[in-house]
Parts: C-alpha cells; sequence; structure tokens
C-alpha cells in the first residue's frame, strides 16, 4: 500500500496523487465537477482544493486544459509509465544538478588530506572496487587473491590484457572450494601474464592451509562450514589498494578497505614483497620487469618520508 509519504517521495501531494489517479479511471479526461464527484465516492472533498490541484498539475506539466465550459482537464498520457516519467522528471533534473555539485565540490577539495579510506561493507563492493582497480591500473597491477577471488576477477583481467595491457605481478594463495582446479587456473593465468609474473605458492599454501583450518576451528568453530566460501583479495596499482575478506555466508561476514591515498599504497608495496617474499622469491621474480623499478621506487619514497 502506498502511503502519504510515497507519495511525497515522488514529489506529489496525495490530493494531487488521488486526482491523477481518478483522471485515469475516468479515461483520461473529465472535467472539475466530474472529478470532484468521482473523488467524493472515496473521501471528503474541497471543491476550492481540486481546482488549485488541477492548476498545479497544469503547471507541472502532467495536465492539459481545453478552453471549453466547463473546462475539460486531460492527462499528457494514460500510459501509466509514461506518466509516470514525467512525474519523475523535476527529481531526475535535480538529482543531475546535485550530482554536478558534488562532482565540483570533489574537484575543489583540499589536497592536504593524509589519506582517503573507504570501507567496503560486502561481496559486492569488493567485486565492484576491484575490477574498478584493475581497469584503471596506469602502469602496473599487484595482485594477491585465493582461489575464489581470482576466479571473479580473471574475466576482467582478460580484458585488462587483451585491449591495454600492463605489468602484473599475480600472488596467488589457497583455494577454499576443492571444486575449483587451482592448478589449471593458475596455469591460464601464467598464459595471460607471463609465467614469470605469477608466483609459485602453491607449496606453501598446501602445508600452511591445515594449520589456517586449525586456528578457525579453534577461535570460531562456527565459521568452519563456510570457509570454502571466502573470498580474499589484496590489489596494489600505483595510486589505489583495496585489501577485503569475505566469507559467503547468508549474513555478510567481513569487509574490506579501498584507499587512492598514494602513501598508503607505497607503504603496501613494502609490506607486499617482504612478508611474500618467501614465497617464490618475489625479488627475484621481477628484477628484469618494469614492476622492480617501481617497487623499489616506492620503497626510496618511504625510506624518505620516515628519514624527514
Amino acid at each position: 500500500m502506498i502511503t502519504d509519504e510515497d507519495y511525497q517521495r515522488l514529489g506529489l501531494t496525495p490530493l494531487q496523487a488521488n486526482v491523477l489517479l481518478a483522471l485515469l479511471e475516468l479515461g483520461g479526461e473529465a472535467s472539475a465537477p466530474d472529478i470532484i464527484t468521482h473523488l467524493s465516492t472515496k473521501q471528503k472533498v474541497n471543491r476550492t482544493s481540486i481546482y488549485s490541484v488541477l492548476s498545479k498539475l497544469e503547471q507541472m506539466n502532467l495536465l492539459i486544459s481545453t478552453n471549453t465550459s466547463p473546462t475539460t482537464y486531460g492527462l499528457i498520457s494514460t500510459s501509466p509509465k509514461m506518466l509516470m516519467e514525467e512525474i519523475l522528471k523535476p527529481q531526475l533534473q535535480i538529482r543531475e544538478n546535485f550530482i554536478s555539485q558534488l562532482q565540483k565540490a570533489k574537484a575543489a577539495q583540499s589536497r592536504n588530506l593524509d589519506y582517503e579510506l573507504f570501507y567496503l561493507k560486502n561481496k559486492e563492493q569488493i567485486l565492484e572496487q576491484s575490477k574498478l582497480i584493475i581497469a584503471e591500473a596506469d602502469e602496473y597491477l599487484l595482485i594477491m587473491a585465493n582461489a575464489l577471488m581470482l576466479v571473479e576477477l580473471e574475466e576482467s583481467l582478460q580484458t585488462r590484457m587483451q585491449h591495454d595491457p600492463l605489468p602484473v605481478l599475480l600472488i596467488p594463495t589457497w583455494n577454499p572450494d576443492e571444486s575449483i582446479d587451482f592448478e589449471v587456473m593458475i596455469q591460464r593465468y601464467r598464459e595471460l601474464l607471463g609465467a614469470d609474473h605469477v608466483v609459485d605458492t602453491l607449496p606453501i599454501f598446501r602445508r600452511v592451509l591445515p594449520m589456517m583450518m586449525k586456528v578457525v576451528k579453534q577461535l570460531a568453530p562456527e565459521l568452519q562450514p563456510f570457509v570454502s566460501q571466502t573470498y580474499f583479495v589484496q590489489l596494489l596499482s600505483q595510486q589505489q589498494m583495496l585489501m577485503a575478506t569475505y566469507i559467503g555466508k547468508e549474513e555478510n561476514i567481513g569487509s574490506g578497505f579501498y584507499s587512492k591515498e598514494p602513501f598508503i599504497s607505497m607503504m603496501l608495496h613494502l609490506i607486499y614483497v617482504s612478508l611474500f617474499e618467501e614465497f617464490g622469491d618475489i625479488a627475484e621474480t621481477v628484477t628484469n620487469s618494469v614492476l622492480s623499478n617501481k617497487i623499489q621506487q616506492s620503497m626510496r619514497t618511504i625510506q624518505h618520508l620516515f628519514e624527514d
């Protein structure tokens, strides 16, 4: 049931909405006396108010009137869809104007912000932002993700590499879903990105995964059935970063963070290399690639910042 508040959200008063409904019920056009009579069977009607509403609806381009006596009022369309489009036009214009104001405010904001860190609340936001980083990355991408997330990102990476290729370093982590042939998937990524840009982590995670499961069983046994639905990703480009974990349960368990702050991204470059160097010796993997210079540049910048 539509409430008075619902009508107001559409930009109509309840009486305006009832007059429009009455006109539709009367075939799309009627005189004011006919409308008043029709409405009087359903509610108390103030004649003066009806004339005022008809005049207002005409100003809103929802009605047209004739110069006959009595004056006849006709809907601009008897199609509910077209009528609704006309009702919403002012709101759509307001929306566009406000979006324009927001964009101007964003462009004019202070450049002295310490950071821009955004909270990702669910799987959909995590996937959307991950794919956006892949599409927008300018010089390189560093990706660490588990099998479920790599399934979700594969098409976006294929599109990017086909139309606008760039250096990518991929660190696959664990495979929570036994139905996924992880080795076959990693081989596809090697063919897509280049063999020396996919770190061989399978031996490590074959040993680590049982320990992870043991920790989950001890600390959060209620989550154990859902471990096979866990999505994990860390993405880094020169200007953006994303870190997220999501467990595919009915409730949204897990979250992530996204930032466009260069310092945060540079810090994570350092963490990225330092923590996972043992996974196939990342430093050696990227020595002769474009990524090597970029990572080293980031590290030097961080060192200078700490020295200052």
